[in-house]
C-alpha cells in the first residue's frame, strides 16, 4: 500500500524550495519574499492535499482499505450532501464529512492571490482554480481506480461543489483579512522609520 505521512509532505514542501531557489537567486533583483514564502506554502499544501485525496492506495482489492469505500460514483449535484445529512451514523460524522469536503479547498483560495495578482484582482479565478484542482482530484481518484482495476475511491459530484464552494470561501477570506495585514505591515514600517 502507498501512504502518506505528513513528515513527508513537509519534506517534498523543502525540496520544491530548494528546486525553486536558483530561480529566486537569479531573480534577485525582483525577488518578492512574500510570493516566495507562499510558494513554498502552496508547495506544502498540494503535497498534503494529494496525500488526504489520493493516498493511501492499495495494490490488491484484499486490502481492507478497498472495503472502507464500498459507495457508488454520485453524479447527481446534492445527493450526498442530502444522504451523508440525513443517514449518516451520527450527526458527528454528516458534519466532519460536509466540513472537511468544504473547508478542504479554502487554504487553496487563500494562498493563490498572495502569489497571482490577476488571482487577487478576480474572485472567479481563484475559484475556477479551486474548480478544477477538485475536479483534476476526482478524475484521478477514478484514473488511479482503472489502474488498479477496482475501485479504491468513488467520484462524487457534492465534492466538487463543496470544495469549489470552499475555495470560494477562502478567496472572501482573503479579501477580509488582506487590507489588515497591508495596514499592520505599514505601519510596522512606518513606525521603524520614524
Amino acid at each position: 500500500m502507498i501512504s502518506f505521512n505528513i513528515f513527508i509532505g513537509l519534506i517534498l514542501g523543502l525540496l520544491f524550495f530548494l528546486i525553486r531557489l536558483p530561480y529566486y537567486i537569479i531573480k534577485r533583483k525582483f525577488f518578492n519574499w512574500q510570493k516566495a514564502v507562499f510558494e513554498i506554502i502552496l508547495g506544502v499544501y498540494i503535497v498534503c492535499l494529494i496525500g488526504v485525496t489520493l493516498l493511501p492506495i492499495p495494490f490488491d482489492n484484499s486490502d481492507p482499505l478497498v472495503r472502507m469505500y464500498p459507495e457508488k460514483d454520485n453524479y447527481i449535484p446534492f445527493f450526498s450532501i442530502y444522504t451523508t445529512a440525513t443517514q449518516a451514523v451520527s450527526p458527528t460524522i454528516a458534519i466532519k464529512q460536509i466540513l472537511g469536503n468544504l473547508v478542504m479547498l479554502m487554504p487553496l483560495g487563500v494562498i493563490l492571490p498572495f502569489i497571482s495578482k490577476k488571482i487577487k484582482q478576480s474572485v472567479t479565478r481563484a475559484v475556477f482554480i479551486g474548480f478544477l484542482v477538485s475536479l483534476s482530484i476526482e478524475l484521478l481518484q477514478i484514473f488511479v481506480s482503472l489502474l488498479i482495476n477496482y475501485k479504491y475511491r468513488s467520484f462524487d459530484v457534492d465534492d466538487i461543489i463543496l470544495n469549489t464552494l470552499g475555495s470560494f470561501l477562502g478567496t472572501l477570506l482573503f479579501k477580509l483579512i488582506y487590507p489588515y495585514i497591508i495596514e499592520h505591515y505599514q505601519a510596522i514600517h512606518h513606525t521603524g522609520s520614524n
